[in-house]
């Protein structure tokens, strides 16, 4: 009987010992290799009045599981004819696994006759843990606790499971369907999304290999069963569902190896709503928020993030079948320009450059292939004419193909569910697939709009051998962007390595053993570490203010001087475009009156005498720590508007000037650096290494920095200039997780 129960004699305990040895020697090292590939499980709270116990026993029989199955039950109850044993200890033969159905207070007796036993792997479905509040959380501290003690790996609690589709070896205590293994590996923090996700991919043709519900992670986290599957020659792509990253640097350097294997991994992750506390100092506070950080750790570790169940599964479907794209652009060809212009517009909402066709292609296709009514722009319009004569794609496939701009083919079809129903569309089909196995540059084919497709349909595709995304032009689009933008990064990647911290503007010498705290302090600082500075100097009295402002010879900007004070306009202590000897007077007394009337608690040092600086661009650099990923690097415009502005593009620490000037090219208001209405243009490679250069002094200070801000950074042709300086202080720490 599959996923038979067994009653040990000495002989099958010779058997099971010598499949559990062969196991261990024969597969990865990893410690979850003995769970997600058990040829024995345990399961303990077996009973036939439990639905999670039940079912899960049925998906073994339905899988046909050839392995051993052991119903444990302290009561030693019947378990489909079979009589329960008491305990694990007394089942007398190696298991690999176990899924535990107990009661919450039983789970840690459960624990110590597991490792009694010599299981050392298990999936946790009991809940009642974290999820349900602060006294949940203890029980699960004192779990994760116990559980290290004894060296179990558990996946849970609050867990479903897996579904190992593959190995055809199914741990999930609800009913699911049989199906083929395929390349794509689903992982979810919730089970019941990743039952959905699995089922939406089963009826959309995406064959999945692999499904795990990771629940709350007391030991085995998301990150561990990444690693297993990066491993996993027959998993092509990593398809992940997160509510939260618990220990980045663990997930960041999976990432990394999946790269490393060319695994492209889909994250769908909520919480996109601003949920940071605000910086009650930096402005870059406000604009580095939980969910942008997240973004810019995947632009880093090449993650591709997606917003909808939809979208993750038409990505790594595709991915699954394309592999890394090569560089060039997207050629869309159709019969109909109304879909034609519908993705179009797909593609300008997603940052797609359709490009133009070669004139070389152009008249190929007027030679025979586009009727003199139709237009040979990119989306091509091939007409109806393509309904009278289908090899019309075959023709446009070919010279598409061989455009030296081009490096994806994608041919808008409506694919029938059944191919009795649209014959003509079959034929088309039968056209395009064979230009596209012959093209020399990848090709696939996006449904007009989304459907499930009949096992015949499925066949002639896979037949051909052509990609295909099946949930209309919209995600098809979305899933193009995310494969070609995951690409881009892997061939970047394995170009450029960010094996060195420190890349343009070296350290001149070590920062202070003393806190900084003034801006004046601030600005010295980054000054020693090779960043333009404005020259300040600081005046006691407006005598001095007076003196200095005379040696500079240009209108000047007044600033108070105060360790106390971070936003100085607020409280009236700067002064702008101040000129002759009796404003610069006048302004240095006003400045010290006003900030003594409303901060008459702060240090006042006396005013900051600077140049004045017009007719630029002010940038804000800043950077923040952040408690998961580490220092985060924010480039914007805005000077004081930076938060109204909000035109900010963030990154992990450290860049490559490369990357700094990406950055500046994503600012939406990018067309300033190249002079506007009359203005300067700007250096932009001058700009890249003094951000460069902020970001690795602010590194250099160490892990008790919490921010460091320049507010704002001058720029004005080849001048560029640190005007303001901020830097905050934190003791925070973040405790690592042990990995599996």
């Amino acid at each position: 009987m599959p996923g038979r129960m067994v009653v040990i004699t000495e002989l099958s305990f010779i058997s099971a010992l010598f499949m559990s040895k062969t196991l261990q020697t024969s597969s990865s090292a990893h410690a979850l290799t003995p769970l997600f590939h058990f040829r024995s499980i345990a399961l303990v709270g077996a009973s036939e009045r439990s639905a999670w116990a039940r079912q899960a026993y049925e998906n073994l029989q339905a899988w046909e599981f050839s392995g051993q199955v052991y119903p444990v039950n302290p009561k030693g109850t019947q378990f489909f004819g079979h009589t329960a044993y008491t305990s694990c200890s007394r089942i007398g033969a190696p298991v690999d696994a176990a899924l535990l159905i107990v009661p919450i207070d039983s789970l840690n007796e459960t624990l110590e006759d597991l490792a009694a036993a010599g299981i050392f792997t298990a999936v946790v479905l009991t809940s009642g843990f974290a999820e349900v509040g602060h006294e949940g959380a203890e029980k699960q501290a004192a779990l994760i606790t116990k559980a290290r003690e004894l060296g179990i790996h558990l996946m849970g609690p609050n867990s479903l499971g897996f579904i190992n589709y593959n190995q055809r070896i199914p741990c999930w205590p609800v009913r699911m369907k049989v199906a083929e293994g395929g390349p794509v590996a689903v992982v979810s923090q919730s089970g019941a999304m990743g039952g959905y996700i699995t089922k939406y991919a089963q009826q959309q043709g995406v064959d999945i290999g692999f499904l795990a519900a990771t629940g709350n992670e007391a030991t085995v986290q998301l990150q561990d069963v990444m690693r297993f599957l990066v491993e996993d020659p027959k998993i092509r792509v990593i398809a992940l569902f997160a509510e939260a990253i618990r220990d980045p640097e663990a997930f960041a350097e999976v990432a990394l190896r999946a790269a490393e294997q060319k695994k492209p991994i889909v994250i769908l992750k909520v919480g996109r709503s601003e949920l940071t506390a605000q910086s009650a100092q930096a402005h870059t506070g406000a604009l580095v928020g939980d969910d942008r950080v997240f973004d810019a750790a995947c632009r880093e570790y090449g993650l591709i993030r997606v917003d909808s169940m939809e979208e993750m599964v038409e990505t790594a479907g595709l991915l699954a079948q394309t592999g890394p794209l090569p560089s060039g652009g997207l050629a869309v060809l159709s019969v109909s320009g109304g879909a034609a212009e519908v993705v179009a517009d797909e593609c300008e909402r997603a940052g797609i450059v359709l490009r133009a066709f070669s004139a070389d292609t152009v008249a190929r296709l007027r030679d025979g292939v586009i009727p003199s009514y139709g237009a040979t722009h990119n989306p091509l319009d091939i007409t109806g004419a393509a309904i009278v004569n289908p090899a019309l794609f075959e023709n446009a496939v070919k010279i598409l193909a061989e455009d030296p701009e081009i490096g994806l083919l994608a041919c808008v079809l409506e694919v029938p569910a059944i191919a009795a129903d649209n014959p003509t569309a079959m034929t088309s089909l039968h056209h395009i697939g064979k230009a596209m196995t012959a093209a020399h540059v990848p090709g696939l084919i996006m449904n007009v709009v989304g459907k499930a497709l009949g096992a015949e349909v499925k066949a002639i595709l896979a037949a051909h051998g052509v990609p295909h995304v099946t949930s209309g032009t919209s995600y098809a689009v979305k899933a193009i962007r995310g494969a070609q933008v995951w690409s881009d990064w892997l061939r970047q990647r394995e170009l450029q390595s960010r094996n060195t911290l420190l890349e343009t503007l070296p350290l001149h010498s070590k920062p202070t053993l003393s806190r900084l705290s003034s801006e004046r302090e601030a600005l010295d600082y980054l000054s020693s570490q090779g960043v333009p500075v404005v020259t300040a100097r600081l005046a006691t009295n407006a005598d001095e203010a007076i003196r200095i402002a005379a040696e500079f010879g240009e209108p000047v900007a007044l600033k108070i001087a105060s360790p106390d004070i971070a936003h100085k306009s607020e409280v009236g202590g700067v002064l702008l475009d101040i000129e002759g000897a009796k404003e610069v007077a006048s302004g240095f007394d006003r400045i010290l009156t006003s900030v003594r009337s409303l901060k008459p608690e702060a240090r006042c040092e006396g005013v900051l005498v600077a140049p004045m600086r017009t007719n630029g661009v002010e940038l804000i650099v800043g950077i923040k720590r952040d408690p998961q990923w580490g220092m985060v690097l924010a480039v914007g415009f805005g000077g004081v508007l930076v938060e109204v502005l909000q035109d900010v593009s963030l990154r992990l620490l450290p860049v490559s000037q490369d990357t700094v000037l990406q950055m500046l090219h994503q600012l939406r208001g990018a067309r300033l650096f190249a002079g506007y209405r009359g203005a300067a243009g700007v250096n932009l490679d001058a700009v890249a290494a003094a951000i460069l250069g902020i970001g690795n002094a602010a590194l250099a200070l160490g892990p008790e920095l919490d921010a460091l801000e320049v507010n704002p950074l001058y720029a004005c042709g080849d001048r560029i200039e640190a005007l303001d300086g901020l830097v905050i202080w934190s003791e925070a720490a973040t405790p690592k997780s042990e990995p599996v």
